[in-house]
């Protein structure tokens, strides 16, 4: 099969349509159309539902979005790696990373770093909201972003999924019940969250229109330590992913319990349209390792937490 067709395909399933897809691609639409119609034969059934609005994926037409999409990426990292040097790697990569990310991943990451390329240097920063805004002003090399939908982030990108992420309710010590709480209870509590629009607060705000309901905000703050301030305040809740919550109940008497059916991804995020340097790259393959492992390393404890869970693409398979 002609991978070639397969850049074709999620191309025009991120346009969501061939006259978009086309001009992105800067390939002609009725050589597109054709590519497609190849495609679609070479498996013997319909990827794409045509209307006058646009395409749709059929369910089949999903399911190679998925691979596709690895596929894609593998065949870019296996080019890249061949192309790396024998001798030692050497040379700059700007990181970008959430303060909760990186109080457990840079140890690590630069522990490893140290042994396998010393010559290999990190610049990390933490501006949170403005990582994919830096990443596109080619002022980071990568970064790992929050997201709800791992897939909101498309082309140009390369996105690996590390890991699924808990959501937790952190308040005042002796307010949390130990066990899970459910979202519409959460609805019905003063929060703390970051300002819109931060995925998350977007996705709960959508949770709870379902609902027929509002969040009821009682402060906002971009900063973990500033959501942790309101907290310990008694202003409202805040919401977490796992690794946030662990760093904001170590700021003081604070508690926290999982949410119910409430999660993040957390994606590591490169420029695809771009050629990987070989630095670029070993610090990508060291933080999916990492993750892999299992994040953030802790002491196995009856009463605490789960760790985040690997994405599954990154699980060894059975």
């Amino acid at each position: 099969m002609d991978i070639r067709k397969l850049r074709y395909f999620v191309g025009i399933a991120e346009a969501g349509g061939f006259r978009r897809a086309a001009k992105n691609l800067h390939v002609a639409q009725p050589a597109l159309s054709n590519q497609i119609r190849e495609l679609e034969a070479e498996f013997g059934m319909k990827l794409l539902d045509r209307g006058p609005l646009g395409v749709s994926l059929t369910e089949e037409g999903q399911r190679l979005l998925t691979e596709s999409r690895e596929i894609i990426d593998r065949v870019d990292r296996l080019a890249a790696s061949i192309e790396r040097p024998k001798g030692p790697i050497h040379g700059l990569v700007k990181a970008g990373v959430p303060t909760s990310v990186t109080a457990f991943l840079f140890g690590p990451l630069m522990m490893r770093l140290r042994e396998r390329h010393p010559e290999i240097h990190v610049k990390c920063t933490n501006d949170t909201p403005r990582l994919m805004e830096l990443l596109t002003a080619g002022e980071l090399d990568l970064a790992v972003v929050t997201r709800v939908e791992p897939d909101d982030i498309k082309s140009p990108w390369l996105v690996d999924r590390l890991a699924m992420e808990q959501s937790y309710l952190v308040g005042p010590r002796g307010t949390v019940d130990p066990g899970p709480i459910d979202f519409d209870t959460v609805i019905g509590l003063p929060l703390v969250l970051s300002p819109a629009p931060h995925p998350r607060r977007v996705h709960m705000q959508k949770l709870a229109a379902a609902r027929s309901r509002t969040l009821n905000i009682a402060a906002e703050a971009t900063a973990v330590v500033g959501q942790a301030s309101f907290v310990q305040q008694g202003l409202g809740y805040a919401v977490m992913p796992y690794t946030a919550a662990i760093l904001m109940t170590s700021t003081g008497p604070l508690e926290m319990t999982p949410i119910e059916d409430l999660h993040s991804w957390r994606l590591l995020v490169r420029r695809g349209d771009r050629k990987a340097t070989p630095a670029l790259l070993a610090v990508r393959d060291v933080v999916v390792e990492i993750f892999k492992e299992g994040f953030p390393p802790r002491e196995e404890s009856e009463l605490a937490p789960p760790r985040l869970q690997p994405a599954p693409s990154l699980q060894e398979a059975d």
